[in-house]
């Protein structure tokens, strides 16, 4: 479809400018369309995200559940129509087609300005048929001064109803130097003060994710 609006660069910035009259009545706030892209290839990722808290003192209790965040992520690319020029700070919103064709909208997020040929990742919100528990099995302090030195025991299930296997991106944020000791899963080092986990569940199924990490503030 044709674009409402046309873009080009000015300085180190970009005007848009709608290519049709548009009418404001009076006292009314009017929001356009700056563009519309249809058919994108898209990554979908389940992402659960930990915090600093849970390696740094006592968490008792039952387990506590955590919801898991859906995220979604393509190129801003001339590849696909619509899209490949500098996109403003705005609200983008994510539409799929139901079963009759017709487009319900399943998410929208806040980007920033981003330009042509740069990667988009939009938040859409929680999944529904995929859930997770975490519960701390162990905690000691492991130094003669308490809040020096901290060594956890972490268990978390992840339930799938869907009827599909998902892999969901289990992401901790350690917060000091650490050191894994053990984990049922391979984990990798992301950032200096992270660590990731990309945990499969099958279709209607469940899988545990259990690990020891010593932690040095």
């Amino acid at each position: 479809k044709d674009q409402a609006f046309s873009e080009e660069g000015l300085f180190e910035y970009h005007l848009y400018t709608l290519e049709r009259p548009s009418t404001i009545k009076n006292a009314q706030t009017k929001q356009i369309q700056l563009l519309q892209a249809e058919g994108i290839r898209i990554a979908k990722d389940y992402v659960l995200s930990g915090g600093t808290q849970y390696f740094q003192s006592v968490w008792s209790g039952p387990a506590s559940k955590e919801k898991i965040k859906v995220f979604i992520g393509f190129k801003n690319t001339e590849a696909t129509p619509g899209l490949g020029q500098a996109l403003p700070k705005g609200i983008v919103r994510v539409f799929k087609k139901d079963r009759s064709g017709s487009p319900q909208l399943i998410g929208e997020d806040n980007i920033d300005h981003t330009p042509r040929n740069e990667d988009l990742k939009l938040e859409l919100g929680n999944a529904f048929d995929i859930v997770a528990e975490r519960r701390q099995t162990d905690f000691r302090h492991l130094a003669a001064r308490p809040g020096t030195v901290y060594e956890s025991a972490h268990e978390i299930k992840i339930r799938n109803q869907k009827d599909t296997q998902v892999t969901v991106r289990v992401v901790e944020p350690l917060g000091g130097e650490w050191t894994m000791l053990q984990t049922s899963i391979t984990n990798r080092k992301t950032a200096a003060f992270e660590s990731q986990w990309d945990v499969p569940v099958p279709p209607g199924g469940e899988t545990i994710l259990t690990y020891r990490v010593r932690v040095k503030y």
